[in-house]
C-alpha cells in the first residue's frame, strides 16, 4: 500500500500542473506584469504576445496560463483576453 501512494505521489509531481495569471498587463513580446502581486513573468523560447495589433482596442491585460517555475523561461498555453 505504502508503494501504492508514494508511486502515485511520484507520478503526480511529474505531471506538473500549469499555473495561471488573473490579471497580467502586456510589457512586450515575451513579458507581462500580474496586476495583483506586480511580479514580472518572462516568456520564451517562442513569445506569446506577438502579432500586428494584437491588442488594438483593448487595454493589453489578460488571463495566462503557463507551465514552468520562478518567473522567467515560462511556457505559455493559453491566454484570455480581460481587458
Amino acid at each position: 500500500m505504502k508503494k501504492i501512494i508514494l508511486a502515485s505521489f511520484f507520478l503526480l509531481s511529474i505531471l506538473s500542473f500549469s499555473r495561471y495569471i488573473e490579471r497580467c498587463k502586456v510589457l512586450d513580446i515575451r513579458r507581462c506584469k500580474s496586476l495583483s502581486s506586480g511580479k514580472i513573468f518572462h516568456f520564451g523560447p517562442a513569445p506569446p504576445f506577438m502579432g500586428n495589433g494584437l491588442f488594438r482596442g483593448t487595454k493589453g491585460i489578460v488571463k495566462i496560463t503557463f507551465n514552468g517555475n520562478g518567473y522567467k523561461n515560462l511556457e505559455y498555453i493559453d491566454r484570455d483576453y480581460v481587458e
